[in-house]
């Protein structure tokens, strides 16, 4: 608080008073901000923010959001899409001529009102990764005009007037998007900066990590954008920011941004670069390098992956194992598979005649965590959730043991196995749903858990209520998971909830 003036002609304070009055009211602001902060807090406890998805319910598509309540009844022919489930626009495709592929579009907000009318056929910018996901580029569609193509954000702000020939996702790449101008390509940002000109006959990425691109001129002539000459066959596209595999006069060679890297040995092909270390083949056979160290890995085998730390994964003659730079065998070449999960770096090892389906769980260090069959590896978390013994464990990287309620903090009912059937109880293990199902799977975010009965899949609540009766046979599905009385479609990638039997 600021302080006036003090003029000569003012009566004099009570100090003590004042500082009496002042703790008073110290006392009854901290008082109200610590209220507020109780409300807010049980709020944030309390309440979650709407999320949507798209429904199908007798052949007809709407939309539910994350409590299972219907928004937009299921009258549509096409499917609806949402381009962003945290908000309310949804995407509806109308007037579909299939003869003449013709077809328009519009675009709703919850309450079933049409909004950003002054736009014509209205897209989401799909996306898909190496495995095939979908997913739509954030906070960006597509509009035409006039036979042209710009973009605009989900409020309805212009980022690129309609100039375009083409635009659309770079594939596996989130944020990049191609665009087509006089047969030319370029890439653009989702914020609409333009990233490449549009001066190129073909544009891929170098990699997911790297932000960089890989252009092709009229010449057929390659390089990396802003990085290389663009003067080779071929660049391969491995992830590496610092070196790159390109091919010169019929032969692959490793360069930096300088120049060649002078190697004293030949490869016929380069299959990775990862930490200044190149898996290259000769003969059909692989091999691999450390540019900084300068080692060779002597032995040559059928197949190798380099994962951290100067480790491989190995094949040869048919089983897997794990060896190092200096061709020390880490793991015994005696697996059927070993798989190594990259983002949380574990690596799951199944041995041969594996009948009880114990894999073996190494952290990046090698140490084993545990036995069994991975479901989630979560590197942030520092943990693993493994298919063990019939019932799903928790374990950190080190390999100790933890209880779901440490894990899963946000939930409040936990899966639980006991005399072979499935139920759920509370943070203090209390039950609150009998041990009655087959199989069950972990509450989801949005409060809901999946339940199996004779064949059969249903969904409880966090109460233990029934919200589905278990009716659906769901043995096709990839993935089970329930909001409210809707499951999650077969189509994973289509991202849709139905009640269809």
């Amino acid at each position: 608080m600021s302080k006036g003036k003090r003029y000569n002609t003012e009566p004099k304070l009570n100090i003590k008073k004042v500082i009496a009055v002042i703790l008073v009211i110290a006392v009854i602001i901290m008082f109200v901000i610590a209220i507020k902060e109780l409300i807010n807090s049980d709020k944030s406890n309390n309440i979650t923010s709407t999320t949507y998805y798209t429904l199908y319910s007798n052949n007809k598509w709407g939309v539910i959001n994350n409590s299972g309540n219907i928004v937009i009844e299921p009258s549509y022919d096409e499917m609806i899409i949402i381009p962003d489930n945290k908000k309310e626009l949804f995407i509806c495709t109308e007037n579909v001529d299939y003869n003449n592929n013709t077809y328009s579009t519009k675009v709703i907000n919850s309450e079933n009102k049409e909004i950003l009318t002054q736009y014509n056929k209205i897209q989401a910018i799909e996306n898909y990764d190496e495995y095939n996901n979908l997913w739509y580029e954030e906070n960006v569609l597509k509009f035409e005009e006039n036979g042209k193509y710009g973009l605009i954000n989900l409020d309805g702000k212009v980022l690129v007037k309609a100039e375009y020939e083409d635009i659309y996702a770079l594939k596996g790449i989130t944020g990049s998007l191609i665009t087509i101008k006089n047969k030319k390509q370029g890439v653009i940002n989702t914020k609409g900066i333009q990233i490449v000109p549009n001066s190129y006959s073909d544009i891929k990425s170098l990699g997911k990590d790297t932000n960089l691109y890989i252009v092709k001129d009229e010449q057929n002539n390659t390089g990396i954008y802003e990085k290389t000459e663009i003067k080779y066959q071929e660049v391969k596209p491995l992830n590496s920011t610092e070196i790159y595999c390109v091919k010169e006069n019929n032969k692959y060679k490793i360069i930096n941004q300088e120049g060649e890297i002078n190697l004293d040995f030949e490869f016929d092909d380069i299959k990775q670069i990862k930490d200044n270390i190149i898996v290259y083949t000769n003969n059909k056979e692989y091999r691999a390098y450390d540019i900084n160290e300068k080692k060779i890995l002597q032995d040559k085998y059928n197949e190798l992956i380099y994962t951290c730390n100067q480790n491989f994964i190995a094949k040869k003659n048919n089983s897997y194992g794990i060896v190092n730079i200096d061709n020390n065998i880490k793991q015994k070449i005696e697996y059927a598979s070993i798989e190594y999960y990259e983002d949380a770096q574990v690596y799951e090892l199944e041995p041969k005649n594996n009948e009880n389906m114990e894999n073996i769980i190494l952290n990046n260090q090698l140490e084993e965590i545990t036995k069994g069959i991975i479901s989630e590896a979560y590197v942030q978390e520092s943990y693993v959730r493994v298919w063990t013994e019939e019932e799903y464990k928790y374990y950190s990287l080190s390999g100790e043991e933890k209880n779901s309620a440490d894990i899963l903090v946000q939930n409040k009912i936990f899966l639980k196995k006991q005399n072979g059937k499935y139920g759920f109880v509370d943070k203090e293990g209390n039950v609150i749903v009998d041990f009655i199902y087959d199989d069950a799977k972990e509450q989801n975010e949005y409060g809901f858990a999946a339940v199996k009965k004779d064949g059969k899949w249903g969904a409880v609540n966090t109460k233990g209520e029934i919200v589905c009766e278990v009716n659906y046979n769901l043995d096709e599905n990839l993935l089970i998971d329930f909001i409210g009385k809707y499951y999650l479609g077969k189509d994973k990638n289509l991202l849709y909830y139905t009640d269809k039997v």
